[in-house]
């Protein structure tokens, strides 16, 4: 094995492409450095061709290598990639793109050119994708090269669509095998290229065109519902197909799967769309994330996981008691998950105990390589007269929505920190800056402290290249039992003075709110913009986001206090702690 590199070392992400000197290989791997890949380039025989694209990448500005390798040889490969862990560390995404094609009727095929397609493009599949499903890391992607010959038919290619056939049967079954990893598993189907003039002067008849490629769908298991692939192009009349086999939902109820849903194919054309799905491939493995949101039971927390779950994420919906209390929770999330075809996991988790969030977290991370996302949602609301709660009930409210999140952030920051990214999620409340009616004095204080631990972290986490941000709630009247499982104080012995005063003052309370909130109001709306929130590109993410169709006055404060801080950090020389730094990759 040979290898000729440029510039190494990079903490970019890693991508290798086999058959990366020539044709759609080169294509493809030049797309990729262009969005950012270290990239491989793998290639059997053709040295110069190899180093012409690594020369054309890095003249582009990108980084890559070349590595010779025999995708059919187990040894070579092995090598390939051993080569890649010594020089990047690791590998994010294996592009297949190695093949051989021979084309004649079978008849008159040499039996020869049949054993070396099959030892290129179906041993070599084999090999290639045995290694990947080794040694990619979490996050990452296995896209293999099919051809859309396989549906057309065409006399001729019986033993080149023989073989391709084969690579679709080992992509989809690599991907349910994979269950339980952070990987992304897809086949790449292009069109057939025009034949040879030597072959179509053969054939007993004149080709009367491309026909366009059928769209095919995959047998989705019992429960499931087939459905486009985020990263296949809308169809076109004609090219080539793109497949993807990632998670299915009767896989799903398995509680290691990640990512797993038969999808169908949709086509694309040219060169270029094979470029841009492969690339669109790789790109949505990265862009997938890990969350776990606290308090996901009901209300804010059970929205959010369900919309972000939708949005192509794995969502750990985190509660307490799951065999217990919460168990027809864990049931509905489980329905839903199937029904939807995403996946949505529940996962044991109390944040009144640090033994309970480090078990849950523990989990994550043996189950999906850790979280990407943390979404502090849990709290617990109070109402009644300030002075009827006891310093034990107040302490109660507190250690729910502050030291809770504590907890949560001990147990998860130290994978945060050592992958380098990550972003911190905080619910808050415009009660903290905003409108106070009287009653919830306990729950607002709460708030108040818990936003100010979320502002103190994240000048903490900033060098870590860990993003914060704030979602603020308003007050939503319906959509949510926050008032209705909210707790009142054990002491009775005040309350009837304080409603002599103030009687029925919880209902007017919230009799006025309703009024002063828009009737297109949803408590979706939250969801929605937490989901927007984590699918903003890394380093874009806003500081603090406000959802509050009241308008109880809380962003404007906002603003100004924000921009204080701003100012202040600036002015005493730490205005870096004002947005993360990545050190290892992007969340």
């Amino acid at each position: 094995m040979t290898e000729h590199s440029s510039t190494p070392g990079t903490s970019r992400r890693v991508a290798v492409v086999t058959g990366g000197s020539r044709g759609i290989g080169r294509e493809t791997a030049e797309r990729l450095a262009a969005d950012g890949y270290a990239v491989v380039v793998n290639y059997a025989g053709n040295e110069a061709e190899a180093d012409k694209t690594v020369a054309a990448i890095t003249e582009a500005g990108g980084e890559a290598i070349a590595v010779r390798a025999d995708v059919a040889d187990e040894t070579e490969v092995a090598a390939l990639f051993d080569a890649i862990e010594s020089t990047y560390g690791g590998v994010d995404v294996v592009v297949h793109a190695a093949g051989v094609m021979a084309l004649a009727p079978l008849v008159d095929l040499d039996l020869d050119a049949l054993d070396r397609m099959h030892r290129t493009n179906i041993r070599g599949t084999f090999v290639v994708d045995q290694q990947a499903a080794r040694r990619l890391r979490a996050g990452g992607a296995l896209i293999n090269f099919s051809s859309s010959v396989i549906a057309l038919a065409i006399p001729g290619y019986s033993a080149y669509a023989a073989t391709k056939g084969a690579v679709e049967a080992m992509t989809l079954i690599v991907a349910r095998e994979l269950r339980g990893r952070d990987v992304t598993v897809n086949a790449v189907a292009p069109a057939r290229p025009p034949p040879p003039s030597s072959w179509r002067a053969r054939t007993r008849r004149p080709s009367r065109g491309w026909r366009p490629s059928r769209r095919w769908s995959a047998s989705a298991p019992p429960g499931t519902s087939p459905r486009w692939c985020p990263s296949s192009p809308v169809p076109q009349a004609a090219g080539s197909t793109a497949r993807c086999c990632g998670p299915t939902a009767a896989s799903r109820n398995s509680p290691r799967l990640k990512r797993s849903s038969v999808m169908d194919s949709g086509t694309v054309s040219g060169t270029e769309s094979v470029r841009e799905s492969v690339a669109n491939s790789a790109r949505d493995a990265a862009a997938r994330k890990t969350i776990v949101i606290t308090g996901a039971g009901s209300g804010f927390g059970a929205l959010s996981a369900r919309a972000l779950a939708r949005a192509g994420h794995t969502v750990y919906a985190a509660m307490r008691d799951t065999g217990g209390r919460n168990a027809a929770r864990v049931a509905e999330a489980e329905a839903y998950a199937a029904e939807h075809a995403v996946d949505l996991r529940t996962v044991e988790l109390d944040v009144l105990s640090q033994e309970s969030a480090d078990a849950a977290i523990a989990t994550v991370l043996a189950e999906a390589g850790g979280p990407d996302v943390l979404v502090h949602n849990a709290g617990h609301m109070v109402t009644g007269p300030t002075e009827a709660f006891t310093p034990a009930e107040l302490a109660a409210v507190y250690d729910t929505n502050v030291l809770g999140t504590q907890r949560v952030n001990r147990a998860a920051l130290p994978h945060l920190r050592a992958q380098g990214h990550g972003l911190l999620l905080w619910v808050g409340s415009t009660s903290t800056r905003g409108g106070t009616p009287p009653y919830l004095a306990p729950y607002f204080a709460a708030k108040a402290a818990m936003d100010a631990l979320a502002v103190s972290y994240a000048a903490e986490l900033a060098r870590f290249g860990i993003e914060t941000t704030i979602v603020v709630p308003g007050a939503f009247t319906s959509g949510t039992n926050h008032f209705a499982s909210g707790g009142h104080p054990s002491e009775q012995t005040v309350l009837p003075a304080y409603e002599e005063h103030y009687a029925g003052l919880m209902d007017q309370v919230a009799g006025r709110l309703a009024a002063l909130t828009p009737p297109d109001a949803d408590v979706s709306l939250v969801a929605d913009a937490i989901v927007d929130v984590v699918d903003t590109p890394y380093g874009k993410r806003p500081f603090r986001v406000h959802v509050d169709p009241a308008d109880d006055g809380s962003q404007e404060v906002s603003l100004v206090a924000d921009r204080v801080r701003a100012e202040f950090l600036t002015r005493i020389g730490l205005a870096d702690l004002l947005s993360p730094v990545a050190r290892k990759g992007t969340a």
